[in-house]
């Protein structure tokens, strides 16, 4: 396998363009993307060494989205309307309006 880490400009580049992160963020996910470049070694040599790393990039950014993705809660469900009264949370906007404020 070629020397993948003459790519870490590139990557570090592409990482804080097309995912919107930060430097810190975008290092860490490079480090993940050589991690796996290397555990799987199966670079084919079908298609450009970059293309295959920002492949790889990209299934680790998809993953860790899913990991970290915030669940929605029904706020007119009575159980859950309790733990938000209980937690004290400020929530704007929980009150769904009348259709007489609707109308106007």
């Amino acid at each position: 396998m070629q020397d993948i880490i003459q790519f870490y400009p590139d990557l570090l580049q592409y990482a804080r363009i097309n995912y919107e992160c930060n430097e810190c963020d975008a290092k860490d996910l490079i480090q993940e993307t050589y991690l796996g470049a290397y555990e799987s070694d199966n670079f084919e040599g079908k298609s450009d060494i970059k293309t295959w790393l920002i492949g790889i990039m990209e299934n680790i950014w998809k993953d860790n989205l899913k990991k970290f993705k915030p669940k929605t809660i029904d706020l007119n469900n009575e159980a859950n309307q309790r733990l938000i009264n209980d937690a004290e949370l400020p929530l704007k906007n929980t009150k769904k309006p009348s259709l007489s404020e609707i109308e106007g």
